[in-house]
């Protein structure tokens, strides 16, 4: 039990870490003039904040590339195992291990995104100075305490329509 509660810490604070980026890339556009010259992410906020050079900028946007183009792989193959585990749905007779073995599948590809998260993120420090090291970890930090507080409940959710009108 006590390994597998490691383990899902490790999980909740990559995910956390994942929805900060995430929420920062669809929460809104910078202002100003854009730093990434290619498309706009959650880099263009790390960029921003970490005030990268053109080398840094250079390194930065080579690791994003490889990182995004592993990380549509490992979604490409969620997305084919969910499909067949969705398949299963309609039969009759399916035995437990096969569904087990497709949530095993599944949880592992789970498990590879979040590892090229950790070692992206690893990555991204490894190409910052001291300075930008001490910004960079106060960033995740922020991004940890933010996602473990939830959701602002004066934001509106999309997923939520607006209370009707009387």
């Amino acid at each position: 039990m006590k390994k597998n509660l490691l383990l899902y810490v490790l999980l909740v604070f990559l995910i956390a870490v994942n929805g900060f980026f995430l929420f920062n890339h669809l929460g809104g556009q910078s202002k100003g003039k854009e730093i990434r010259r290619g498309p706009k992410g959650p880099g263009n906020f790390i960029a921003k904040e970490l005030h990268f050079s053109d080398d840094q900028m250079a390194k930065f946007d080579e690791l994003s590339r490889v990182h995004h183009k592993n990380m549509r792989a490992t979604l490409e193959a969620t997305k084919k195992l969910k499909d067949e585990v969705f398949k299963l749905v309609t039969n009759e007779n399916v035995p437990d291990e096969a569904i087990d073995s497709l949530m095993n599948l599944i949880a592992e590809q789970e498990k590879a995104r979040e590892k090229l998260t950790f070692y992206h993120l690893r990555d991204i420090q490894g190409i910052c100075d001291e300075k930008q090291k001490r910004r960079f970890k106060k960033i995740l930090s922020d991004a940890l305490h933010k996602a473990a507080k939830g959701p602002r409940p004066d934001r509106k959710r999309p997923d939520h329509p607006p209370p009707p009108m009387h």
